[in-house]
């Protein structure tokens, strides 16, 4: 399946497969007891990632995963996976409320099998992963520069 996106502000074309990876499982013990701990408790399951923008937009990161936190306090019916990557200092957010669940790595296709919307920033893979799994997102543009404007 052939996808593509029109962007008016920049006059661009985004032409490519749609990634269909073969099905993994997760392998993360801790994620896995989450998952299936929230479903029996027939909780919805938010996951948020930035992608690779966490190693060179530290400063954007950290307000946005506040943001995120704030949200998770005011909203405590859902469960928040919060994938923060390996190069964010998690010591830079919040006190975490007892619905959020922070990693540094996640197997992201996986786990959007698994979960029931993503808050993303706009990147090009969360947003055709979204897609390919059939999941809602929530898209919060972080930057005209590297993000899906539109």
């Amino acid at each position: 399946m052939i996808w593509w996106i029109y962007s008016e502000i920049y006059d661009v074309f985004y032409l490519d497969e749609l990634p269909c990876p073969a099905d993994k499982v997760i392998q993360e013990p801790r994620l896995v007891s989450i998952i299936n701990q929230k479903k029996a408790e027939k909780k919805k399951l938010v996951y948020c990632s930035l992608g690779t923008v966490t190693r060179e937009f530290q400063r954007d990161c950290e307000v946005f995963f506040n943001k995120v936190l704030k949200g998770a306090q005011e909203n405590t019916q859902l469960h928040f996976i919060l994938n923060v990557g390996k190069h964010f200092d998690v010591h830079k957010l919040d006190p975490l409320p007892g619905n959020v669940s922070v990693f540094d790595k996640v197997e992201q296709h996986s786990l959007l099998k698994e979960v029931d919307v993503m808050i993303n920033h706009g990147g090009i893979n969360s947003i055709k992963e979204c897609i390919v799994n059939e999941v809602p997102m929530l898209v919060y543009p972080l930057s005209p520069y590297w993000d899906q404007p539109g």
